[in-house]
């Protein structure tokens, strides 16, 4: 399990996010893609006000492409870093008070006004 926050200094791909972009981190794709295992989206959320339980909310895997054994490029995982973004756009969508990035995205975010 790997966090998506980019750390400075790190390898990091930018990704469309709302009306901007989006610093991921590159380390945890290329860990797939080097093995050639999916990656699964986990985004995890109260039950309720009381915060008594958790849910664990499991999104569809994302596809590695097929590398072989070059040396892999940023370029190769674009498209598993633009498929997350759009399930984090998605679930930022449904819950807009649960999100919470620590600073490197240039967007604003506006929850939206009828969910």
């Amino acid at each position: 399990i790997m966090g998506d926050r980019a750390v400075d200094a790190s390898g990091s791909g930018k990704v469309p996010f709302f009306s901007g972009e989006l610093e991921l981190p590159l380390s945890p794709w290329m860990l797939a893609a080097r093995c050639q295992k999916p990656v699964v989206v986990l985004f995890v959320d109260w039950e309720n006000e009381k915060r008594q339980k958790i849910i664990l909310d499991y999104d569809p895997s994302i596809a590695v492409p097929a590398i072989g054994d070059r040396r892999i490029r940023p370029a190769d995982l674009q498209e598993m870093l633009n498929s997350y973004a759009v399930k984090l756009e998605e679930r930022c969508r449904k819950a807009p008070y649960s999100f919470f990035r620590f600073g490197n995205e240039k967007t604003t975010i506006n929850p939206p006004e009828k969910l």
